[in-house]
C-alpha cells in the first residue's frame, strides 16, 4: 500500500474515529487489559457450556447458518457443549468480553484491530473463505438498475451497515472520496442510510428504498442474479479473527482449543470456514492503514 493510499484511508477512518472509535472502541479495548483475579471464573466455565460469541453484521439466521458446522466440529473435539450467541450488533462483542459473558469470540477487522494488543485475549486464527483470507468490499446495485458507475451516485441514497464495518462503511467510503463523492473537508454528496447489518442492507437495496449499498464478497455471490456490482474496491480486508477470553479459559482447555484451531480443515464444502490462518501478522499490516 503507496503511502497516498495510507493518507487518503487515514481521512475516512479519521471520521470514524472521532465519532465513535475514541469513546467506545478504545474504552472497551482498554479495560481488556485491566481485569482483576479470574481464577474463579476460568473454575466456573469448566462446568458450564462454553458461550461463542458472533457480532450481528448479518442476520441472525445467516451467521447460525454459516458457523453452526464449525461451533458443532469444536464441540465434538472438546467433548463439551458450546452455545452461540448471535449478539445485536459489532460492539456488544468487546462489551460481552469485558465482562466475561463469553469464552470465545469471532472479531470483525475493526474490533480485532482495536484488541489486539490485550493481555486478556488470544488469537486463535482467521479463518479461511473460499481458499483465502482477505475479502473485499463491493458497491453494488439491483441488476435493474440504469446506474453503472460510482459518479451517477451523486445526489443518491446509499446504504451502508454500521461505522465498525470495513466493506460495510470504511472501505467504501474511501472510494467514494476517491470518485469526488466526498469533498476534502468531509461534504458528502450522497444521502447516507445506516441499517445495521448486510441482510438487511440488500433487503433494503431490492426494495428499491435505497439505490446503492456497500457490502461484501459472500453477500454479493448469495444474491448474484439480484445485485449488479459497479465497484469492486481493490482494498484487501482481513477475514474475521478468532480469538479466546484468557479471564475464563486456563491453559488446559485453552491448549485443547488452540490445537482444534490449528487442525481445522472442512473438506466437505459444508462449512463457511474452510481452515484457520495461524498468524495475525497480516492484521499489523491493516492497522498501520486504518489509524491514522
Amino acid at each position: 500500500m503507496g503511502e497516498s493510499m495510507s493518507k487518503r484511508f487515514s481521512f475516512i477512518f479519521l471520521i470514524f474515529i472521532f465519532v465513535m472509535h475514541i469513546s467506545t472502541v478504545s474504552a472497551a479495548a482498554s479495560t481488556l487489559t485491566d481485569k482483576g483475579s479470574s481464577d474463579g471464573r476460568k473454575t466456573e466455565v469448566s462446568q458450564r457450556p462454553l458461550i461463542f460469541a458472533f457480532p450481528g453484521y448479518a442476520s441472525r439466521e445467516t451467521i447460525t447458518r454459516r458457523f453452526t458446522p464449525f461451533v458443532e466440529y469444536l464441540s465434538r473435539a472438546l467433548k463439551r457443549k458450546i452455545v452461540m450467541k448471535v449478539l445485536s450488533n459489532y460492539f456488544e462483542v468487546l462489551e460481552q468480553l469485558e465482562k466475561d459473558s463469553v469464552d470465545l469470540a469471532q472479531l470483525t477487522p475493526v474490533l480485532y484491530t482495536s484488541v489486539m494488543d490485550s493481555d486478556e485475549l488470544e488469537f486463535l486464527g482467521i479463518q479461511v473463505v473460499k481458499g483465502d483470507y482477505f475479502y473485499q468490499s463491493h458497491i453494488v446495485v439491483p441488476s435493474d438498475s440504469k446506474i453503472s458507475e460510482l459518479s451517477q451516485l451523486r445526489g443518491k441514497t446509499i446504504g451502508f451497515t454500521n461505522i465498525f464495518s470495513s466493506s460495510g462503511f470504511i472501505i467504501p467510503m474511501l472510494a467514494l472520496k476517491e470518485k469526488g463523492l466526498i469533498s476534502s473537508e468531509g461534504q458528502q454528496f450522497f444521502i447516507t442510510r445506516m441499517l445495521d447489518d448486510h441482510d438487511k442492507l440488500l433487503y433494503n437495496l431490492l426494495k428499491k428504498r435505497i439505490d446503492a449499498a456497500a457490502t461484501y464478497d459472500d453477500m454479493v455471490d448469495d444474491n448474484s442474479q439480484s445485485l449488479k456490482v459497479i465497484c469492486r474496491i481493490p482494498q484487501p480486508i482481513p477475514e474475521d479473527a478468532f480469538v479466546a477470553n484468557l479471564s475464563t479459559i486456563d491453559e488446559k482447555q485453552l491448549q485443547s482449543i488452540r490445537e482444534v484451531f490449528k487442525n481445522y480443515w472442512d473438506k466437505t464444502g459444508k462449512s463457511h470456514i474452510e481452515r484457520f490462518h495461524g498468524n495475525d501478522r497480516i492484521y499489523h499490516d491493516f492497522r498501520k492503514i486504518v489509524k491514522p
